[in-house]
C-alpha cells in the first residue's frame, strides 16, 4: 500500500463544535478510551480531566463548517466497553457503555432527553457486553459474558 501524499483530515473540535476539512477524523478529548460510528454520528466514551463522560457528535459532514449537533453526558464511572443498538424499535440507534470489569451497564438513547441514561446493575462481574436481534424481532437485545458458569445472560431493560 502506497501512503496518500495528501492525506485530508477533518479535525472535530469537541469543545467548539468546529469542523475543517474532509475524508478523516481527529477528535481532541482529553483522553478517548472507545470510539464508534453510526451512520453519520461519531460516539465516543472518553475522559476529559478525571470526568467520564460520552459523547455524541451527531450528522457529521465534512464539507460542512460546523458539526449539526454535539451531545456531551455524564457517566457514572470510566467506560471500557461500547456498543450501538437498536433496542426498542424506534430505527434510533441506542448506545450501550459498560466498564471493566461489567458490573453495570448504561443505555443512552431510550429516551428524548439529550443527557438521560438508563443504567442497569449487574449482580456479577461479566467480562464482556454484546448486542444483536438474537430473537428475531427487529430489536437488539444486550448479552453479557458470566464467567462464573460460563453463560450468556440477558440484560432486561
Amino acid at each position: 500500500m502506497i501512503p496518500n501524499p495528501d492525506p485530508h483530515v477533518t479535525t472535530i473540535d469537541l469543545e467548539l463544535g468546529s469542523i475543517a476539512g474532509e475524508v478523516s477524523w481527529s477528535l481532541n478529548l482529553g483522553r478517548i478510551d472507545r470510539l464508534a460510528v453510526a451512520g453519520d454520528d461519531i460516539i465516543v466514551a472518553g475522559r476529559t480531566d478525571s470526568n467520564s463522560e460520552l459523547v455524541i457528535v451527531r450528522d457529521v459532514d465534512p464539507a460542512a463548517p460546523v458539526a449539526n449537533e454535539i451531545d456531551r453526558v455524564p457517566l457514572p464511572w470510566q467506560a471500557t466497553l461500547l456498543e450501538t443498538a437498536e433496542l426498542d424499535g424506534d430505527a434510533g440507534l441506542e448506545i450501550v457503555v459498560a466498564p471493566m470489569p461489567v458490573t453495570a451497564v448504561a443505555v443512552y438513547g431510550l429516551s428524548d432527553s439529550p443527557t438521560d441514561l438508563t443504567v442497569v446493575e449487574l449482580d456479577f462481574e461479566a467480562i464482556d457486553i454484546a448486542t444483536g436481534d438474537h430473537d428475531g424481532d427487529g430489536k437488539d437485545e444486550i448479552y453479557a459474558l458470566d464467567p462464573r458458569d460460563e453463560r450468556i445472560i440477558q440484560i432486561p431493560l
